[in-house]
């Protein structure tokens, strides 16, 4: 019993940093809701060694926000 009750509640939850970006997205923050995607990604691939797809997803982020500094910051490394 202990096993379905775990299934149950486990059943349709989402990583933290995805909710918040569907959370932006349905309150109609597309810009926000995509910036927080991307950011998650690039920080995704940074901890797994690609730093290509990495640099990829912050150029993403300064394409829709030019005034991003602490983005432009991370790219340099």
């Amino acid at each position: 019993m202990f096993i379905i009750y775990l299934t149950a509640c486990g059943a349709g939850a989402q990583i933290p940093a995805l909710a918040i970006s569907d959370n932006l997205y349905a309150m109609g923050k597309y810009a926000e809701a995509s910036e927080a995607t991307f950011l998650k990604l690039a920080k995704y691939y940074r901890a797994n060694g690609n730093y290509k797809a990495t640099m990829e997803n912050y150029r993403k982020v300064l394409a829709e926000n030019p005034n991003r500094l602490l983005t432009g910051l991370k790219m340099k490394y």
